[in-house]
Parts: structure tokens; sequence; C-alpha cells
């Protein structure tokens, strides 16, 4: 049995009909990803300019909650930003399971969502942030180079002097080719995770996502697909200089480059 979803859709659309379902399953549990993001940020010696809570800071992306939660608990007051509603549903639920009594610290921060374009957040957003994060590859599925290039020029404007921006994305450089192509995502007795990637041309992929849920015995496939953007670490941190951005400190962390800058 198939039900193809409309290949045209754009990356919010995506979500919000395939992946924002199965999306924390994808990722190998949302509890091991989170746990990931408090090593990565414990890494890059994440923590707010001044003691106890206020700090501002700002997820892009934010999705169900991978860096807000960490964030929070480090002090930050959050402000977790997705263009998709039923992700950020979950990571209101997550919210409500990691609020315990014998969980919370003192110094622990706030979290608000708001479901939004993340570049017209930025380009309308007023309050200054401490800290900037975009992770999990939610740079590539913008409209454009242009639109990734004009959002960390008006992330630097809304950042405070010594400020600090942290981007994540899948690097882009080496496209792939034959049977590569072919990615297996992740699979278990009742669901199966592929995924196809599509060369377009120099600066762009399709992105094709197949998944197959067992249902009364038998299989039902999904699939949906959507543009991305080639990025590759060179051209991000280009940009970040054209915007100001200085210090830039560039890792790779589960096959993501991470890039660190400062205001």
């Amino acid at each position: 049995m198939t039900r193809p979803i409309e290949p045209s859709i754009n990356s919010q659309q995506h979500y919000e009909t395939l992946l924002a379902e199965v999306y924390d399953w994808m990722q190998g549990g949302w509890g091991d990803r989170v746990q990931q993001s408090r090593e990565l940020f414990k890494a890059l010696v994440v923590k707010p300019a001044s003691t106890g809570t206020g700090a501002g800071a700002v997820d892009l992306g934010a999705g169900t909650g991978y860096q807000a939660i960490p964030l929070a608990e480090l002090g930050f007051t959050v402000t977790a930003v997705d263009a998709s509603a039923a992700m950020l549903t979950q990571l209101e639920d997550h919210l409500d399971e990691e609020a315990k009594p014998e969980s919370a610290s003192p110094d622990t921060g706030s979290i608000r969502t708001v479901v939004a374009d993340i570049c017209q957040f930025a380009k309308n957003r007023l309050e200054p942030a401490e800290l900037v994060v975009c992770m999990g590859d939610t740079l590539s599925h913008l409209e454009s180079h242009q639109h990734v290039a004009t959002l960390i020029d008006d992330l630097n404007r809304c950042q405070p002097a010594d400020g600090r921006i942290i981007l994540g994305f899948r690097d882009g450089s080496q496209p792939l080719v034959g049977d590569n192509r072919f990615l297996p995502v992740r699979s278990d007795d009742d669901r199966i995770f592929t995924c196809f990637i599509e060369e377009v041309d120099e600066q762009t992929v399709r992105v094709h996502d197949v998944v197959h849920t067992k249902v009364d015995g038998g299989f039902v496939q999904n699939i949906s697909s959507y543009r991305k953007i080639r990025l590759t670490s060179d051209w991000v941190v280009e940009q970040l200089a054209a915007a100001s951005y200085r210090k830039p400190e560039v890792t790779t962390e589960m096959g993501m480059t991470i890039i660190s800058a400062r205001t």
C-alpha cells in the first residue's frame, strides 16, 4: 500500500506531513539526542555571561528541544523558534515531562516556543540575544544561499558585543554518488526509514524520505521529498566574517559541522 505525498512541498510541509511524527525515533531517541547536546555545549564551554538566570538565547529550528532544554539547564532564558507547530508541541510535551521538582535546578532558565519562519523572526526581532544556536541542518532548509547570508547578518544585528552564534549543518562539499545516495536512516520491527539524495545542481539537492510503517501485518509506505541547499564550511565561515562575526571555530560532531563565532 502506498500513500505518496506531493513531491514539491517545502521543508516545513515535509516536517508537518511526515517527519514530525517520527523525528525523535529516527534520531535514535529524544533523551540520547538531548544528552549529546549537553555534551557538545560542555565541550564548547557554552554558559551565560553572567551568573544566575535571565541571559537570552535563541534556538532557531528548535524542533523537539534537543538544544533548547540543555540551554535552559545552563541558565539561559530560551526562545525556541520553529516553523513546525507539531515539532514545538512535542518540545512542550517534553518540557512537561522534564519539569519535576527533584530534577529542577535553582539556576534553570525558561523556554518559550514561537511558531515562525526563522528568517522572518530574525529580521523582526528587537530583543538582544546573548547566544544564538541554529543546529540540525536547519540552515540547509532555507530557500537559498542568499537567505542564509541575510539570516546571519540579521542575527548579528540583534546580538550584543561579545555575543555568540553556534551553527550546525551537514557539509555538502563532497556530493554523494552512486549507491551512496541511498541512506538507511533507522529501522525496527515496526518501521523502516530510508533516505535517497538526488543531486539537482552544484548548489541544490532533493531529499526523498521513504518511511514504511507496519499496519495490520503489512507495511504502509509514505514518501515525501523536499529541496535543500548545499552548504560548505568555508562558505558559511565567509558569511560569518561578512556579517562581522569573529573568531570562528570549526569542529565536527556526529557527521555534522559545528561553527562557533563571536560578535
